[in-house]
């Protein structure tokens, strides 16, 4: 993921769960993501449904529940070639 999102996209380290947090740059709109995401088959979750203050409208939140594979590296690929769109 790290080299198919745009600069200024921070990660999580996973320390256990299932969920990756993306910090993605502050102009790109986590719930636009997540519409365009969607209609290309990805769900992302976006940040501010997790929040009561609308804070983390940058973030989106990915659930890694599958062993990673060259199909889930390549759903990541176009996910992070949207944010790219969306920039």
């Amino acid at each position: 993921m790290a080299t198919s999102f745009p600069k200024g996209t921070a990660f999580t380290g996973p320390e256990g769960g299932l969920v990756l947090w993306v910090e993605l740059p502050a102009h790109i709109d986590a719930a636009a993501l997540q519409a365009i995401a969607f209609e290309n088959g990805i769900a992302v979750a976006p940040g501010v449904l997790f929040s009561n203050t609308q804070e983390y409208k940058n973030y989106i939140r990915v659930s890694y529940g599958n062993a990673w594979s060259k199909k889930v590296e390549n759903e990541m690929k176009r996910l992070g070639k949207l944010v790219m769109e969306l920039g």
